[in-house]
């Protein structure tokens, strides 16, 4: 398949992934979140090289992470949801659970758009994780226009 073909491919497709999951999270579904937990723990997989696994494949309903890479010691939240309260909930479950002992960073999966956290969010956080783990808010929140452009900047099409 030839490289536009497959931008093109990837484009429409995760448009109407974020729209699909607006729709049906709107009504409390959130079946489709659940699916795409292990297909957006295989993208990072894909652009990084990563050995990412669903937790849930290790203990049922896993609590605080939806994903890690123990080689990495890296641990992944996906979610729709975009919210100082969501990131701040997710890092106290890792602090109640001392997730942060095997592992030392948190990254955000996003099945929609990411947004922008104030100085003082951004603060609030930093205080909460308590250098305990790192947690990027540049490069460690990602949503979909985010793996789009990784996904269409790799030069190993045969990987995508």
């Amino acid at each position: 398949m030839n490289p536009k073909t497959l931008h093109d491919r990837l484009s429409t497709n995760l448009g109407i992934l974020k729209h699909k999951i607006e729709i049906e999270n709107s009504s409390n579904n959130l079946s489709l979140n659940l699916l795409l937990e292990t297909t957006f723990l295989s993208i990072l997989n894909i652009i990084f090289d990563y050995k990412c696994t669903n937790t849930n494949s290790k203990k049922n309903n896993f609590s605080g992470i939806d994903g890690d890479d123990d080689d990495k010691q890296l641990m992944e939240q996906v979610t729709s949801t975009f919210t100082v309260d969501k990131i701040e909930k997710t890092i106290k479950k890792i602090n109640v659970n001392k997730l942060y002992e095997p592992y030392d960073q948190l990254l955000f999966l996003l099945l929609k758009d990411k947004g922008t956290l104030s100085r003082a969010s951004k603060e609030k956080l930093t205080t909460l994780i308590d250098g305990k783990f790192v947690l990027d808010f540049d490069k460690g929140i990602m949503g979909t226009n985010d793996f789009y452009r990784l996904l269409v900047t790799e030069s190993n099409l045969h990987k995508i």
